[in-house]
C-alpha cells in the first residue's frame, strides 16, 4: 500500500491512473474491510489522494474520486466537492450520496453550492436519504423557489414533486411557484402536483385544479395528464363521468375527466376497469353535447397505446 500512495502523485499521469484504478481495485476486492477509512492505512489512503487531487487534471480527479468512493474516505470526497470543476465537484457529492451510509456532511454543504447542478443533486440526495427527510429539505427548496437563480428554482420544484412525507408543506411551496412569471416554473409545478397528489397529498388536488385555467397553454397541457393521472386513483368512474358532464364549459377539465376514465378503463388489473368502461359509454350516449363527444372519442382510444389519447387532447387544447 505505502508504494502505492507514493504512485498516486508520480510525476507520470499514466502512472498515476493506474495508482488510482489499482486502489480502486482494492476497494472493490472489500480487502481494507468496513473499518479501512478509520484505519492507518486509511488515513494514509486518504491523505495520499488529496495531494493527488491537487495535482491531477480533471479526468484524473474523477478516477481519484471514484477510488475515494470505493474505499469509502468521505474526507476525499468532502474535498472534491470543493474542487474549481462543476463536474468534479458535481461527482463528489454524487459519491458521497452513495456512499453505505451516505456521507451526509458532505451532501449538505453542497447545498449552497454555485453551481444549480450541483445544488440539485445534493438536495435530491438530502430528500431521498436523510434521516430527517421532508424537515430538512423543506427550508432548502423554499429558500430555492425564492432566489432569484431560474434553474435552482427549477430543480426545487422538481424535487418537491419527488419528496416523500412532505404533504401539504410541499403542495403550499407548489402553490407558490404557480404564481411564478415563468411558464417553464409554472409548468413544471404543474408537474410536480401531480406526482404529489398521486401519491398522497390532497391538498394538491384543488392547487393542480386551478392550474387548468393558468394563461399558458404549456401549463394547462401539462396539468391536464398530471390532473387526470391523481383523478384515476382517488376518484370513481361515476365521479368522473359526473365531472365529465359538468364541464361542458370547462374544456380542460373536462378533457382531464375523460383521460382519468381512459386510464381507468385501461389500468391492467384494475377491479373498477368494467365500471370505468360502462360511465364512458352511459355518458356517451346519454351525455351533454360536449361531454357525450368527448366520451365518444375516448371510447375510440380505448385499447390504443396510453399516449395516444394525452396527444390527442393536447392537440384540442391548443387550438
Amino acid at each position: 500500500m505505502g508504494p502505492l500512495f507514493k504512485l498516486l502523485i508520480d510525476p507520470d499521469p499514466a502512472v498515476r491512473d493506474a495508482a488510482a484504478r489499482g486502489l480502486s481495485t482494492f476497494g472493490e476486492s472489500g480487502a481494507g474491510g468496513p473499518g479501512f477509512a478509520e484505519s492507518k492505512r486509511g488515513m494514509e489512503a486518504e491523505r495520499a489522494l488529496i495531494a493527488a487531487l491537487g495535482q491531477g487534471d480533471v479526468v484524473e480527479r474523477h478516477l481519484l474520486i471514484v477510488a475515494a468512493a470505493k474505499n469509502r474516505l468521505s474526507g476525499v470526497l468532502r474535498q472534491a466537492a470543493t474542487d474549481a470543476d462543476q463536474s468534479v465537484r458535481l461527482d463528489a457529492v454524487q459519491a458521497a450520496g452513495a456512499l453505505a451510509p451516505p456521507a451526509l456532511d458532505v451532501v449538505r454543504e453542497a447545498v449552497d453550492d454555485r453551481s444549480p447542478a450541483v445544488r440539485g443533486a445534493a438536495t435530491r440526495i438530502l430528500a431521498a436519504t436523510s434521516g430527517g427527510g421532508a424537515k430538512e429539505v423543506l427550508p432548502i427548496y423554499e429558500a430555492a423557489l425564492h432566489g432569484g437563480d431560474h434553474a435552482a428554482r427549477m430543480a426545487a420544484i422538481v424535487g418537491l414533486g419527488e419528496l416523500s412525507g412532505a404533504g401539504d408543506a410541499a403542495a403550499h411551496l407548489l402553490d407558490e411557484a404557480l404564481q411564478q412569471r415563468s411558464e417553464s416554473l409554472r409548468a413544471a409545478a404543474a408537474e410536480a402536483l401531480g406526482r404529489l397528489a398521486e401519491r398522497s397529498s390532497g391538498a394538491a388536488l384543488p392547487i393542480l385544479e386551478r392550474a387548468l385555467h393558468d394563461s399558458s397553454y404549456d401549463v394547462v397541457s401539462a396539468a391536464v395528464p398530471e390532473l387526470a393521472a391523481a383523478w384515476s386513483h382517488r376518484l370513481t368512474s361515476e365521479a368522473l363521468a359526473t365531472t365529465l358532464e359538468e364541464s361542458e364549459a370547462d374544456s380542460a377539465r373536462r378533457f382531464a375527466a375523460l383521460e382519468a376514465l381512459v386510464m381507468q378503463a385501461e389500468r391492467p388489473k384494475n377491479p373498477g376497469s368494467a365500471a370505468a368502461v360502462a360511465s364512458l359509454k352511459r355518458v356517451a350516449e346519454q351525455g351533454p353535447p360536449l361531454a357525450r363527444l368527448a366520451a365518444q372519442l375516448g371510447r375510440a382510444f380505448l385499447g390504443t397505446p396510453s399516449a395516444d389519447i394525452h396527444t390527442f387532447v393536447s392537440r384540442l387544447l391548443g387550438e
